[in-house]
């Protein structure tokens, strides 16, 4: 994997539904980068979200 890449691959339990999903950090700098969510199982489906994120220090 590449060193400014991050991957958060998590499973959770809401209102007895099992959800799961993977969170893709790309990082820009040591502050920012762009995000990549996607939902593979839970309520709502599947489904992919992208954004920026942006750390205040």
């Amino acid at each position: 994997m590449e060193p400014n890449i991050g991957v958060i691959d998590a499973q959770e339990e809401f209102e007895g539904q099992a959800t799961h999903y993977t969170i893709t950090l790309l990082c820009e700098n040591e502050h920012s980068g762009v995000y990549f969510y996607q939902q593979s199982k839970g309520i709502g489906g599947q489904r992919v979200n992208i954004g920026r994120y942006y750390i205040d220090k």
